[in-house]
């Protein structure tokens, strides 16, 4: 009798650790589409017609992109749309780009996307500072110009604000810095890093960058503020040259009618030996 017992009692042990492994027996667990047990980090976003709000699109391509590589994802019936990263820390492309020739003849590429209530191109849409720092990873709504019947859209033409973008991280091993305050142009406008090292310098709406430059052409850097492992004594890697906080150089090609918008990476010079800077030229000042 007592072997039958023990028999079983161990029976039952097995049946329930085997029912909590597989989420069942007593107990619930929530999940969302933006969080899964393996590491990896889910963003998502939705693209509808201009007709209505409610209207997913089927078949439009969205695609993430860095200036070098692109990654797509195609929306479903209700118009939705994710791209999964390998981690919450990993690297955000600084664009999206909205392609609705898979969605049928009422809708055009020639037509801006309205996103965040202003009209942007549609083949450069700046992901919000928040998603790329791991604050959010809803990407919202993107609407685009429905083209049938008789009410042409209400949107010709792209505007928006300049936003210009960029990550900081450390040179020596790329991990990215939070907290460092960035200052651009003769306005003085601010940002600080988030976590994942990204920040976001908006110069106000269809502000040409050329305007809001400085006589010097620079833009200025305070790790300082990352704190006190990162003084401002700390020298800048950007753009293949070595440059102080105070004094690093506007890429060319943000103002000479290239419109770029996007800064890169910029590297932070952690270490005290000048062995960091071997493979670069010396100041241009």
């Amino acid at each position: 009798m007592r072997k039958s017992f023990l028999f079983v009692f161990a029976i039952a042990i097995i049946a329930i650790v085997a029912l909590s492994g597989c989420g069942g027996g007593g107990g619930s667990t929530s999940s969302s589409d933006n969080n899964n047990t393996s590491g990896e980090r889910v963003i998502s976003g939705k693209v509808v017609s201009s007709q209505s709000s409610s209207t997913g699109i089927k078949g439009v391509i969205v695609r993430l992109g860095d200036g070098t590589s692109v990654d797509n994802a195609v929306t479903d019936a209700s118009g939705k749309f994710s791209f999964t990263l390998s981690s919450s820390s990993a690297s955000v492309p600084a664009y999206v780009q909205i392609d609705v020739t898979g969605a049928g003849s009422n809708y055009s590429t020639n037509y801006p996307v309205t996103y965040r209530s202003q009209t942007h191109n549609a083949t450069y849409i700046t992901i919000p500072v928040d998603v790329r720092n791991a604050v959010s990873n809803d990407l919202g709504t993107y609407t685009v110009a429905y083209l049938g019947g008789d009410t042409p859209p209400w949107f010709p033409y792209a505007s928006c604000d300049t936003i210009l973008t960029g990550r900081i991280v450390r040179k020596d091993n790329n991990v990215a810095i939070s907290g460092v305050t960035v200052t651009f142009g003769t306005s003085a406008i601010t940002a600080t890093t988030g976590a994942n090292g990204y920040f976001e310098l908006n110069l106000g709406f269809e502000t040409l960058v050329s305007s809001e430059l400085t006589d010097d052409k620079i833009f200025t850097i305070d790790t300082s503020t990352a704190g006190s492992s990162f003084p401002t004594s700390l020298l800048v890697s950007y753009n293949s040259l070595v440059s102080s906080q105070d004094n690093v150089p506007v890429p060319e090609s943000m103002y000479n009618g290239d419109d770029q918008t996007d800064f890169g990476v910029i590297y932070i010079n952690t270490s005290s030996s000048s062995d960091d800077d071997d493979d670069l030229p010396p100041l241009p000042f």
